[in-house]
């Protein structure tokens, strides 16, 4: 592994110890509310099992536990976990199941019905980031679904960058923008894409819903 994810680590680390991360830690995207309720309703009877990869604050964890979801929450940061674990409590979302470690060397069975990455394939090196998929791919049951949103190619606007290529190394940690092309001929790779969105109201961000074929 690249000694950029061990200090990528470290970054993430410190963000959430000093508080100063600055991105959501309560509400549910709008868009992974809808695609959320979209997968549970092809499930009508038992309780499908979900993974939220790098849960951070464990805003869509709650979502999935309070959707009905056997919900499994993952992250690297023992902070992380800490705080998902205070704003589950908070919301009396019962039953998730908090764990720490890096989800590219955990072992899961294909026990997973979805998987939600909000904000960590964009942290991927684009050398690794087939490994990665497939890693997903493979916790998935036969039809099981899977959730990814990242940064386009609009996030370098809003961050006001003056740079030329499609990523960037920042404070420690690595940045990928992709446009609409490029992501769904990854994604494609290992999944049956849906639906792909780019909010009109935050273009920083797609939204993709696919399916393991």
């Amino acid at each position: 592994m690249s000694n950029l994810y061990s200090t990528q680590q470290r970054f993430f680390q410190k963000s959430y110890i000093k508080g100063e991360h600055g991105w959501p830690t309560i509400e549910p995207t709008k868009e992974l509310v809808d695609l959320v309720k979209f997968v549970r309703a092809r499930f009508k009877s038992g309780k499908p099992a979900a993974i939220d990869i790098g849960c951070g604050s464990g805003r869509h964890s709650i979502l999935l536990a309070k959707s009905g979801f056997v919900t499994y929450a993952v992250d690297y940061v023992a902070e992380a976990i800490k705080e998902a674990k205070y704003y589950a409590a908070l919301n009396k979302a019962k039953g998730i199941k908090f764990v720490r470690g890096d989800f590219s060397k955990m072992k899961f069975s294909p026990i997973f019905n979805l998987a939600i990455d909000y904000g960590v394939f964009h942290h991927i090196l684009e050398k690794d980031r087939s490994i990665y998929l497939k890693r997903i791919y493979e916790v998935l049951k036969q039809d099981g679904f899977f959730i990814i949103s990242c940064f386009s190619l609009e996030t370098r606007r809003y961050f006001e960058l003056k740079i030329k290529q499609s990523w960037r190394v920042h404070e420690g940690h690595y940045d990928k923008f992709y446009s609409a092309k490029e992501l769904l001929t990854v994604l494609q790779e290992h999944f049956k894409v849906i639906k792909f969105i780019h909010s009109k109201d935050d273009d920083r961000m797609f939204h993709v819903l696919c399916r393991r074929a």
